[in-house]
C-alpha cells in the first residue's frame, strides 16, 4: 500500500515505536517516501532515549508493547517536549471508547486503529505538521513579544523609578501579573525637603497598562522639582492622561504629601481602595480615606483641593496604600483576600512586627503559588521626620559672616525677579514654582535652592494665608482643625475677587559664596507685634520659626504686611 507518490510534508525527523519490526519497516517506508528522516524504537524505554538524543518533528506511538507500553511512553514525551509542540499519533489496535479517550488524556494529539489506512494516515500528518509550524511559528512571536516586553520594562523602569526616592522605612510590594505591570510607585522631595508619594494602578495589566507611565512620571517629577503642590501636580496628570489615554484606560491612584514642616499629611484617593493610617501607639487604625474622585483621566474636570484630606502629623503612625489586586487576589480554590481579612490583619494591637509584614506572609500563605489575575502593590510609610529631605531635615543653616560684611563684597553677578499676584490668580499656586523654576536655571548649589524654597513657600503662605485671606492658624488647634482651616481656604480663595501678593527676590554672587534679599508683601492690615510665633502644641508657626533659621535676618516693616528676608550661603 506504500504508494510513489512524491514527498509532499516538507520533510522532518520521524520517530516510528513499535515492537513489531513489520510494522516499523512499513510505516517508515511511507514516511520516507514523505521525506522524513526516520528514527525507530523498539519500546518506551527506547522511544524516550531516541527522543532526548535524536529530537523527532513527528512521533507514531504503539500502545501494546512489553515494557513500558505506548501510554506511559506518550506521557513522559510530552512532559520532556512540555516547552515546545511534538505531535504524537497513536497508532492502536484497540477500538472500545475508554482506550481511546485515555490515548488522548496521555497526550496523543490523534489516534488511529490498526489495520491503517494510508491514505488517511498521510492526511493526519499533513494537518499534525502544520498544526506543529503554526505551534512554532506563534512560540517565537511569543518569545519575540516576551522579548519587547522585557526590554521595555527595563526601559520603564529606569525611565519611571529611576528618579524616585527611598525615603529611610519606606517599604513596598510589587506582584506583576504577567511580564509588565501596570502599577507604579512614584516618590520624590520637593525643593523644601516634604515628601510625596504617588501609587498608581492603571487598567487591566502588562505593557498595555502601563503606556500612561512615562507621561504620568515626567510631570511628576518636574512639577515637583519646580515646587508645585501634590493638588497641582494631580490636576496636571488628570490633564495629561485625560488627553493621551484611549478611551476605557484610566488610573485609580492615592497620593500623599508630607509637608516640610513635619506638621500635617495631605492626602487624596481617585479609586483605589481606603488609604489606611494606623496609630503610633498601638497600631490600630486611626483614619481612612476613601475614593474622593474617579480615577485620573477619566474626566477632563478635577475637584477643587479643599477635597484632599488634611490631617494632622503624629509621628510614629504608619500609612498603608494598595491596589485592589491585593484584596482580589485569589487562592488555589478561588477564594477572593478581601478587605476584611486585610483589615483584620492591619487592625491588631502591635505584636511585634509590622502591619506590613503581617498582611505580605498571611497573602504568600494564602495565594501559594496560584497566578494572579492582576498586578499587586503594597506601599507602608511611617511617619518619622528622617523620612524628609535634606531641605526639611538640615534645621540651622551655618552663617559663616554678618550681613553687613557679605554687602561688602564685591558682587561678580547678580539677577533679580519680581511678581505679583492679585486676586483669582492668587489661588492658582504658581509663584513659589514660577520663581524655583528661576532660581533653578541659573548656577545656585541645590541645598541653596532648596533652603530659598523653603522660606519663599512659609512666607508667601503666610502672606496670602493671614495677610490676603484672613485666617487665623489658632484655627488648627481644634480637633479637626487642620480639615476645618484648609476648608475655610478654599472657600476664601473661592471667593477671593482683589487682593495681592508681591514678590521680590535678588541674587548676587560674589567671591566664595552669595547673598539673596526677598521681599514678600500683601495688600492685608498687617501681622501683629510677633508674627509667626510658635503655638504650644507645635500645630502652627513653625514656619516662620524655621525662616529665622535659615536666613540670616528676617524684618517686618510696619504694620506687618511687608516681609524682608537675608540669606547668604558660601561655597
Amino acid at each position: 500500500m506504500v504508494t510513489s507518490e512524491q514527498p509532499t510534508s516538507g520533510g522532518g525527523r520521524a520517530l516510528v515505536v513499535d515492537d513489531e519490526p513489520t510494522n516499523r519497516l512499513v510505516l517508515g517506508a511511507l514516511l520516507g517516501q514523505m521525506g522524513f528522516e526516520v528514527v525507530e524504537a523498539e519500546d518506551g524505554h527506547q522511544a524516550i532515549s531516541q527522543f532526548q538524543a535524536l529530537p523527532p518533528d513527528i512521533v507514531f506511538m504503539d500502545i501494546m508493547m512489553p515494557g513500558m507500553d505506548g501510554f506511559e511512553a506518550t506521557a513522559r514525551l510530552k512532559q520532556i517536549s512540555a516547552d515546545h509542540f511534538v505531535p504524537i499519533i497513536i497508532l492502536t489496535a484497540m477500538s472500545d471508547s475508554d482506550a481511546l479517550s485515555k490515548c488522548i488524556k496521555v497526550g496523543g494529539d490523534d489516534v488511529l486503529t490498526k489495520p491503517i489506512d494510508f491514505e488517511q494516515l498521510k492526511s493526519r500528518i499533513h494537518a499534525m505538521m502544520r498544526i506543529r509550524e503554526l505551534h512554532t511559528k506563534v512560540a517565537s512571536l511569543f518569545q519575540h513579544m516576551r522579548h519587547d516586553e522585557e526590554v521595555a520594562q527595563q526601559v520603564f523602569q529606569r525611565a519611571v523609578t529611576a528618579r524616585n526616592v527611598a525615603p529611610q522605612g519606606l517599604r513596598t510590594l510589587q506582584r506583576s501579573a504577567s511580564v509588565f505591570s501596570g502599577d507604579m510607585i512614584l516618590s520624590g522631595h520637593d525643593p523644601g525637603g516634604g515628601l510625596h508619594l504617588l501609587l498608581g494602578d492603571f487598567t487591566g495589566h502588562g505593557l498595555t497598562a502601563a503606556i500612561g507611565a512615562l507621561p504620568s512620571s515626567e510631570v511628576f517629577h518636574s512639577m515637583l522639582a519646580k515646587g508645585f503642590s501634590g493638588y497641582d501636580i494631580l490636576v496636571a496628570i488628570n490633564q495629561k492622561l485625560y488627553d493621551m489615554l484611549p478611551d476605557g484606560m484610566f488610573l485609580a491612584a492615592s497620593y500623599l504629601q508630607i509637608d516640610r514642616g513635619f506638621n500635617h499629611i495631605t492626602l487624596f484617593n481617585c479609586g483605589l481602595p481606603p488609604i489606611l493610617i494606623t496609630n503610633g501607639t498601638d497600631g490600630r487604625i486611626r483614619h481612612r480615606i476613601g475614593a474622593h474622585h474617579f480615577p485620573l483621566g477619566l474626566d477632563r474636570d478635577f475637584p477643587g483641593a479643599e477635597a484632599f484630606d488634611r490631617l494632622p502629623l503624629a509621628e510614629g503612625d504608619c500609612m498603608l496604600t494598595y491596589t485592589d489586586g491585593l484584596t482580589e487576589s485569589r487562592s488555589p480554590e478561588g477564594e477572593e483576600f478581601g478587605e476584611e481579612r486585610l483589615d483584620s490583619l492591619v487592625d491588631t494591637p502591635r505584636q511585634g512586627g509590622s502591619a506590613f509584614d503581617r498582611v505580605v506572609v498571611a497573602l504568600d500563605q494564602f495565594c501559594q503559588d496560584h497566578p494572579q489575575h492582576d498586578d499587586i502593590s503594597l506601599v507602608e510609610i511611617p511617619f518619622r521626620p528622617e523620612m524628609l529631605g535634606e531641605g526639611a531635615r538640615r534645621g540651622h543653616h551655618p552663617q559663616t559672616e554678618r550681613a553687613s560684611h557679605a554687602e561688602a563684597r564685591e558682587v561678580t553677578d547678580s539677577f533679580e525677579i519680581a511678581l505679583t499676584l492679585r486676586g483669582r490668580r492668587l489661588g492658582r499656586n504658581e509663584a513659589i514654582p514660577h520663581i524655583m523654576n528661576e532660581l533653578q536655571q541659573n548656577r545656585l548649589p541645590e541645598t541653596v535652592v532648596s533652603e530659598l524654597y523653603t522660606v519663599l513657600a512659609e512666607l508667601f503662605t503666610n502672606a496670602l494665608d493671614h495677610g490676603v485671606l484672613g485666617l487665623d492658624s489658632a484655627m488648627k488647634e481644634a480637633e479637626e482643625g487642620f480639615a476645618d482651616y484648609f476648608a475655610e481656604r478654599e472657600r476664601r480663595l473661592t471667593a477671593l475677587q482683589q487682593g495681592h501678593v508681591s514678590i521680590a527676590v535678588q541674587v548676587c554672587w560674589h567671591e566664595g559664596g552669595g547673598r539673596v534679599r526677598m521681599t514678600v508683601e500683601d495688600s492685608g492690615p498687617g501681622f501683629g507685634p510677633a508674627p509667626g510665633a510658635a503655638s504650644e502644641t507645635g500645630h502652627h508657626g513653625r514656619g516662620i520659626a524655621l525662616v529665622r533659621e535659615l536666613c540670616q535676618s528676617l524684618s517686618y516693616q510696619a504694620p506687618g504686611n511687608k516681609v524682608e528676608a537675608i540669606y547668604t550661603w558660601t561655597e
